[in-house]
């Protein structure tokens, strides 16, 4: 009897060693699994940041500023912690606020193995830059219950490179309308009034063609015999409503030197029949007949009238900014129906503030010629390759 008591106990003595070991065990694969969804987290916004700052590079010191904006504000757009914390707490933040405190955490290269360097380097080499790096600040995660192997917390980290791909031949993801332009500088003019920079004050250099910087105000267009009038925009001839198309972009990628589209050439001022203004307010959190923020979102910055400078400083998902093509007036002329015409080229515009819902007029800024291809790359056999044509790729 005396040996069986003695068992028993060895066996209780067992069972709670074992028990304990089999909590401190379930412990632990909780906190590992806790640092691997951290670390996901933060890899993720890395990786989403690093490929925002690469999407800025334009060879300028324009570009390194922007390419600081986009990192950080995608940076702290994008939470952890189960998607509920921020580097810096506060929505729509400013980019000099941001920057301010996770600035340093963005580094620029000339490739892919040197040093990188501070905004302060780039900016005095920024047509060599080619690519950015992102860091997320250090993060002290907890540990729950394994503290006695793991200890107290644990730090987690994460970091990207991105920089833009070798030149593509094709664009894609373009706006579901086209911008009227002249033929020649004689006698033609892209408004009936003087078209202004964007400052609202000082005339636009050039009144015949589309210039960086300055403000148009694209009216629905009207055509003759000649095509319709410079100036003017008109609906690509795409499937679906004229409101959820014009809420998107349309879904296709063409050759960048030969930038042909199917549109229509019949009248569009109708706002009724051709509700544009619908699709194109979505960006400003208006919506109407079906259209939802989780089809069409809205842009992080819905404020009216600003500049693309004012805007691309602050936080923005670049919803009101699109590409469209720009189609000489003669490529319309004597044609009716849907027809095929043939772009200038293809120009990246900001949306300055909501459509007109009695008119359908829509005021852009041109930015500037298009040179990056969101989805575009290079595919054999669709034309020569643009340098200016690259896309934001992620290295590592």
């Amino acid at each position: 009897m005396k040996g069986r008591r003695s068992e028993r106990g060895s066996i209780l003595v067992t069972s709670a060693v074992a028990m304990s070991s089999l909590i401190l065990m379930a412990g632990l694969v909780i906190d590992i699994s806790h640092f691997y969804v951290v670390k996901s987290e933060l890899q993720n916004a890395v990786d989403a940041a690093a490929l925002a700052g690469a999407s800025g590079l334009n060879g300028e010191p324009s570009g390194i500023d922007a390419a600081v904006c986009h990192a950080v504000t995608t940076l702290n757009a994008n939470k952890y912690g189960f998607n509920n914390k921020q580097f810096i707490n506060g929505e729509n933040l400013p980019c000099a606020t941001l920057e301010s405190s996770l600035g340093s955490y963005v580094l620029f290269g000339t490739n892919i193995e040197s040093g990188f360097v501070s905004k302060a380097s780039a900016l005095a080499n920024a047509g060599a830059i080619n690519f950015v790096s992102v860091s997320a600040p250090e993060v002290n995660v907890p540990v729950f219950f394994a503290t006695m192997v793991i200890g107290g917390s644990k730090i987690i980290e994460a970091k990207a490179t991105a920089g833009l791909s070798p030149s593509s031949n094709i664009l894609c993801d373009i706006a579901p309308f086209s911008v009227i332009e002249c033929d020649s500088s004689s006698g033609c003019s892209l408004a009936t009034t003087t078209v202004y920079m964007s400052d609202g004050t000082t005339p636009c250099p050039s009144q015949t063609w589309f210039t960086k910087g300055c403000v148009y105000t694209v009216k629905p267009a009207l055509s003759d015999s000649a095509g319709p009038v410079p100036g003017s925009y008109q609906l690509l001839a795409v499937s679906g409503s004229v409101n959820a198309a014009t809420a998107g972009s349309v879904d296709t990628c063409k050759p960048k030197d030969a930038m042909c589209v199917r549109t229509r050439t019949d009248d569009i001022s109708d706002p009724n029949s051709n509700p544009v203004w619908q699709g194109i307010n979505t960006r400003f959190n208006e919506y109407a007949a079906g259209l939802d923020a989780q089809s069409f979102p809205p842009d992080l910055n819905i404020t009216e009238n600003i500049t693309y400078n004012a805007y691309s400083s602050g936080a923005t998902n670049r919803r009101r900014e699109v590409l469209a093509p720009i189609i000489r007036r003669s490529q319309f002329a004597g044609r009716t129906g849907i027809v095929e015409v043939c772009a200038r080229d293809v120009g990246r515009f900001l949306i300055r503030k909501k459509a007109d819902e009695t008119t359908n007029e829509i005021t852009l800024e041109y930015i500037d010629r298009e040179t990056v291809s969101g989805r575009g790359g290079y595919v054999p056999g669709m034309g020569a390759t643009d340098p200016d044509l690259v896309v934001p790729v992620l290295y590592r």
